[in-house]
Order: C-alpha cells, then structure tokens, then sequence
C-alpha cells in the first residue's frame, strides 16, 4: 500500500485492504507519539455554540409537539424528519494519500524517490514508508557467518577444498541453532 504503483491493492480483498489500512493507522500513532491527555482532552468536540436568535426563530421547528399537533398527527401526516449520520472525521495522512491523484508516468520503480518529493505533504507516512522500503546497511547474521567463514578461511587453511568450508560452516551453523 506503501508503494505508489501498487497502493489501491487491487489482488486483495476488502478485509485485507481495511487490515492493511488498520496497520499503517497504528505505526502513524506510533511515529507521531502517544497523545497526552492533555491533547486527548483538546481533541473532544467543543460544546455546540449557541444562537439565541436562532434558538427562538427555530424552535417551532422542533419535535415537542407544539402548535396543536399531536404525535399520532405527526406520524400520519409524513413531516418527520429523517436521521442521517454525518461523520465529520478528518482525513489523516493515509486518507490524503489514498485519495491523491498520481501520475504514473513520473512514477519510478523505487519507491523511495516518491517519498522524498512527498516527505513534506505526508511526514508521517513518508517515515513510515523508508521504514518499510529500506534495506538496512548490514545485518549481524550476516556478520556472524562472515566472521565464521574468516575463521575457517585464513592463511594457514587456504588449501581445504570449498565444499569442506560449506560443511564446516552448515555443522558451525546447526551447533548454534541447538
């Protein structure tokens, strides 16, 4: 998803997209630090402001059956209004960036060079994203085998054949295992 070219996910089901989207959600949190309560305290919606005017201008407008209208009048004559729920969420950085209109053709096979120009316009998600496309320098596994292999390999053993070394490294390799 992180990748420009493949982000829509289009081989994978809904519930694997929502998962996907769920994971990079919570990596954000966690790059973007755990709220404070104090910050958790300012991110609940103020109280509604109040019009006083408005108040009295449209309070006929609402359901307390007044003007001489009973509930049973109410029902049958179809004037009740209907309930939609409005989710006024704002998008965050992975919604921006699903949403983003791409051109392909400016697109390369890395997708690190995307990152790069967008690092300003998605922050979280740029770190985000060399986290999971980069390649760390060395790895200490790597470092072990080498090292064992240098062991083995050395001035005074140069004449064993390769195919000792490789066993000498896979019966190295099991022992640690054990």
């Amino acid at each position: 998803m992180l990748h420009p070219k493949y982000r829509s996910l289009k081989c994978c089901t809904k519930e694997e997209r929502l998962r996907c989207q769920q994971y990079i959600r919570e990596q954000l949190k966690i790059i973007g630090g755990i709220a404070t309560t104090a910050t958790v305290v300012q991110e609940v919606e103020p109280p509604p402001k109040k019009f006083k005017v408005a108040d009295d201008l449209f309070s006929r407008f609402e359901d307390d059956n007044s003007y001489g209208m009973e509930e049973n009048e109410d029902q049958a004559t179809g004037y009740e209004s209907d309930e939609y729920t409005f989710n006024d969420k704002k998008p965050d950085e992975l919604d921006r960036y699903l949403a983003m209109e791409i051109d392909k053709s400016l697109l390369t096979n890395n997708p690190l060079d995307f990152w790069k120009i967008h690092s300003k316009t998605f922050p979280s998600l740029s770190k985000l994203a060399r986290r999971v496309h980069s390649i760390p320098a060395t790895s200490t596994e790597v470092e072990r085998q080498f090292s064992s292999a240098g062991l083995i390999i050395n001035q005074c053993r140069t004449n064993i054949n390769p195919e000792q070394v490789g066993n000498i490294l896979l019966i190295r390799s099991l022992n640690r295992v054990k």
